[in-house]
């Protein structure tokens, strides 16, 4: 536990002899410099070094090479014999034809992309025998290709008077019917909009040329023509830095010893044609170094014990074990120990250690953190991985002690909230993955990603402190991925949630106050209730349960990845019911105002949500209700539905 001692070497010599004695002190790898101004202050005569770094820009664009090719640049101390001319032309060269190949990419992108949904589209009426430029061209109607989901089809009768529309059904798939819809030019702009409400997806073609197997005919050449010629920009570029990633990961070393040895400058002064620089060094290296600078003609150096410089601050260097060193990265976060102070980071290693442990406390979750930080560090060369690996193996023993108590002694015949723990602060990365049943954990606070991970019996609150200053419903509380994978249980969440919210559940039961992209995503069971806005693709391969979302300004469609839900109004009774209690338990556990408010004018709010359900799972629920109807018991009713079902396949 101890801190390096250390000495303050003053360097004087002639101006020209002052980048070759930072180049000696920066090889040295022990040379940490100190500010002249520290020691000269506003002397006469004396100017400090301020220059522009010349070599900043270059690095950055190699940087950024390395960087669009997916490569980490390897740095070289063996440079000495790289041109630096060569090098700055070569890495120009590189980047603008980077530079141009990306703007052409993109556009090449968004028109590839576009094609590909437009033959997707248009090849549900390749067989029609119609021209294409007659259909978009008439003078007095106007005509719609697409699809319209199977509910949008039925609730499309009540419009149909109004708009003086009639829809013309073609085909199907899982979703709906493809086909077209005519409406007069005067009445278009009312018909699509109350098309669009419905989920009708319109087939937008970039161009079209004679009857639609015409149309796909020319797009697919042209599709084909765009990947051909993007693969072989791509592929020319990837090669030629193949064959030369050698030399430019040594034009990167080289660019950058010339960058790290200019910023060095900063630090010294000149005084008329002579220069001042000066620069804590161990006491072990203190000899070796000043016998290596006295080599230099003229250089003068000098040595001297901290407590002789009364001016300055000497820094810490700390010393530590190979078992405990990779804990300096929290001390340093904390606060480095001064000179003459004991350095904590064993202390800090030893702590981090058990709390990390206690804090995952499971086996399995111990055992991939400490893998993933042994590859960080050995593939890498990440330091935090280093400190990963202890963590995760206290995370194993923990897990196997703590993890399984309350499983092991109890089942799963505790009631809800037999354990309460109230937390207060920031719950970090995991919070409240697998808890059992019969324990409950409350978050005053915020967490990270994969809050409620595998939940499994357990019930999990996440809630903001009291007297906070802004409105929980527009602020993320939890991270990504929150209850992944989990099989029971419930949570509830004042705030909003990040992205992929629920992923894979298969049992629990949520209420949330909004979350990101990807919601409910390959859900396969539970609950969820959304009290707020969406991001976009939510429900996206989604094929159970049940998710309840409030639709305040009528666009949640717009969202709604709809290849395997279907989205209806909150109106049967049991819905009701259940959608009420949730968001009543949900206001009994966090105080949500957002809650109270839904609650409180629950006949007006009822309304605007809507029911995601899946087509699969509604299908199952009716058989099983069917099945229970013939007096079947629900275990019996389940068997024989999905027998039911497997048959129609």
């Amino acid at each position: 536990m101890a801190v390096e001692r250390i000495r303050l070497l003053t360097i004087l010599g002639p101006y020209e002899s002052l980048d070759r004695v930072i180049r000696v002190c920066a090889q040295s790898g022990c040379f940490q410099p100190e500010n002249a101004s520290g020691f000269i202050g506003d002397s006469e005569g004396y100017s400090y070094l301020s220059e522009e770094n010349p070599y900043s820009f270059s690095l950055m664009k190699i940087r950024e090479i390395f960087s669009h090719f997916g490569k980490t640049p390897k740095y070289t101390k063996d440079c000495d014999s790289v041109d630096l001319d060569e090098a700055n032309r070569k890495i120009d060269e590189l980047y603008e034809t980077i530079k141009t190949i990306k703007d052409h990419d993109g556009l090449v992108d968004a028109k590839i992309e576009e094609t590909k949904r437009s033959i997707e589209m248009l090849s549900h009426f390749e067989h029609l025998d119609i021209d294409l430029d007659d259909a978009f061209n008439c003078d007095y109607i106007r005509v719609r290709f697409g699809r319209l989901p199977f509910d949008g089809f039925e609730k499309l009768k009540r419009y149909n008077k109004d708009i003086g529309s009639i829809f013309y059904p073609d085909s199907s798939d899982d979703v709906g019917y493809w086909g077209m819809y005519v409406t007069p030019v005067a009445k278009a702009a009312e018909a699509d909009r109350v098309y669009a409400s419905l989920f009708f997806e319109r087939l937008r073609l970039p161009t079209f040329n004679g009857t639609p197997a015409q149309t796909l005919e020319e797009l697919r050449k042209e599709l084909a023509r765009m990947e051909e010629s993007k693969k072989k920009i791509d592929d020319s570029d990837d090669i030629y830095f193949e064959d030369n990633i050698e030399n430019f990961e040594l034009y990167y070393s080289k660019i950058k010893t010339l960058s790290d040895l200019f910023d060095i400058r900063k630090y010294a002064a000149k005084y008329h044609s002579s220069f001042f620089f000066a620069g804590w060094v161990p006491r072990s290296r203190c000899k070796e170094l000043v016998a290596q600078l006295s080599e230099i003609e003229e250089v003068e150096v000098e040595a001297a014990h901290p407590k002789d410089v009364k001016k300055l601050t000497p820094p810490t260097k700390m010393k530590n074990s190979p078992l405990t060193r990779a804990f300096k990265f929290f001390t340093e976060i904390y606060g480095v120990p001064s000179y003459n102070e004991i350095d904590p980071t064993p202390l800090v290693a030893v702590v981090y250690t058990l709390l990390y442990g206690i804090m995952f406390a499971d086996l399995g979750q111990g055992f991939v953190l400490a893998i993933v930080g042994f590859l960080m560090y050995k593939l890498k060369g990440m330091g935090l991985g280093k400190i990963l690996i202890p963590c995760g193996i206290s995370g194993m023993i923990f897990g196997t002690i703590f993890g399984s108590e309350i499983t092991a002694k109890f089942g799963n015949t505790l009631p809800e909230d037999t354990f309460h723990v109230v937390c207060h602060g920031y719950g970090g990365q995991s919070f409240g993955a697998f808890i059992p049943r019969g324990l409950t954990l409350e978050l005053v606070g915020d967490c990270n990603d994969y809050m409620g991970k595998g939940l499994s019996g357990g019930k999990i609150i996440v809630r903001p402190p009291e007297g906070i200053g802004y409105k929980p419903e527009e602020n993320i509380i939890t991270g990504n991925v929150a209850l992944y994978g989990a099989t029971s249980g419930k949570a509830f969440v004042s705030g909003v949630a990040g992205e992929r919210f629920c992923v894979r559940n298969s049992g629990a039961t949520a209420v949330v106050e909004g979350v990101g992209d990807h919601g409910c995503e390959y859900m396969t069971g539970g609950t969820v209730v959304v009290l707020g806005s969406t991001g976009k693709n939510f429900a996206a391969g989604m094929t159970g349960g049940i998710a309840y979302v409030l639709d305040e300004n009528w666009d949640f469609y717009q969202r709604v990845n709809k290849e395997t839900v279907s989205l209806e109004p909150v109106e049967h009774k049991y819905d009701v019911a259940t959608l009420k209690e949730l968001i009543r338990e949900h206001v009994e556990a966090t105080g949500s105002p957002r809650g109270k408010e839904i609650l409180d004018n629950f006949s007006e709010y009822l309304p605007k949500f809507k029911k995601v359900l899946p087509y699969d799972y509604d299908r199952m629920l009716r058989i099983i209700a069917s099945m229970e109807e013939r007096g079947l018991d629900g275990e019996q009713a389940q068997i024989e539905a999905f027998y039911a079902v497997q048959k129609k396949k």
